[in-house]
């Protein structure tokens, strides 16, 4: 069982709830005759607001393929899709064995990129590697 908050406890959580701070949990719940009152959603401080009516930004998905030991046994090749910095859709992936250029490796990451994507999120920009195609527009 866990024990009820102090009375110096009891009137942290007080100024703290003024100040909308942290609270400690009270264990001790007094209901009311508003349901809503005995409900409390916890997020930080740095909670993303957002507009559910703003417009939906586009996404830039910038793609690199990349082939290594090109026309022999050896050759390897794969590509990766880059979101933005700590991104946690950043993805490197490597082509199927049968196809082993930078060209496949692109055409994989752009293939992985757009499946971790929500089904129907629009607006989607890829940006092919600057070094093989230097005309390609930036954001």
């Amino acid at each position: 069982m866990i024990p009820d908050l102090t009375t110096t406890e009891q009137m942290q959580n007080m100024g703290n709830k003024d100040l909308k701070d942290c609270m400690k949990f009270d264990p001790c719940c007094e209901t009311s005759d508003d349901l809503t009152e005995n409900f409390h959603i916890f997020a930080g401080k740095r909670a993303p607001k957002r507009d559910p009516n703003a417009a939906e930004q586009p996404t830039f998905i910038y793609i690199a393929g990349r082939n290594e030991n090109e026309h022999t046994d050896e050759a390897t090749a794969g590509g990766g899709a880059w979101f933005g910095t700590n991104d946690e859709r950043n993805i490197a992936v490597r082509a199927p064995n049968t196809y082993q250029t930078s060209r496949a490796g692109e055409i994989c990451a752009i293939l992985a990129a757009l499946k971790s994507q929500p089904y129907g999120k629009p607006g989607y920009t890829i940006f092919a590697n600057q070094i093989l195609n230097p005309e390609a527009p930036r954001p």
